[in-house]
């Protein structure tokens, strides 16, 4: 299927995952955007990757974009849309977001969260710790585990959050889907 999305053409295929609100998640797309103001000097690191939905848009106003996701039909998805709409400051990763963090040396300015239901790993959470990123940006569709998550980074962690923005993919359900930013505040211990 073709796709066109927050300014791009996109190829999805049916076996790997896509919004099927795009309107709303072009507004995500853009909350992103409005809030990062990304002045094209950023690295920024785009975990839960998928098919380049959200590391494409991102990569047009950054210096460079990497992806990581586990699904290798989703990797090479990204990579032909990232060729299809002539994006080449962005490459993608095939594997775990914990084993890659954990074998990755790029130092990202942002770091942007978009984990299935369950929320992030333990080991990723730790990693940005560690890290501390400057600022992280953590899409979810469960606000449980975005909360669970969002205790780790910031009260056993150095960040500290800025906003949320709910996003209501699929009006009259309780699902909604939720934009948080976090500053990472540098002179803070490690737990």
């Amino acid at each position: 299927m073709r796709e066109t999305f927050a300014g791009l053409t996109l190829h999805i295929n049916s076996n790997t995952f896509f919004q099927v609100h795009t309107e709303q998640s072009e507004a995500v797309v853009q909350v992103i955007l409005d809030h990062l103001k990304l002045q094209g000097h950023e690295t920024v690191l785009d975990a839960y990757s998928g098919i380049g939905t959200l590391t494409l848009p991102l990569a047009r106003v950054a210096r460079h974009c990497l992806g990581l996701e586990v699904q290798p039909e989703a990797v090479e998805q990204a990579q032909q849309n990232a060729k299809l709409n002539n994006i080449n400051n962005v490459e993608f990763q095939v594997g775990t977001v914990e084993d890659c963090l954990a074998n990755i040396e790029l130092e990202p300015d942002v770091v942007l969260l978009d984990p299935p239901r369950k929320g992030c790993e333990p080991a990723v959470l730790e990693n940005l710790i560690l890290r501390k990123v400057p600022r992280i940006v953590y899409v979810s569709c469960n606000p449980a585990t975005l909360a669970r998550d969002l205790q780790q980074l910031c009260h056993n962690g150095p960040y500290r959050l800025m906003r949320v923005r709910p996003a209501d993919f699929f009006p009259q359900t309780a699902h909604v889907e939720c934009i948080a930013f976090l500053d990472c505040e540098p002179n803070s211990a490690n737990p």
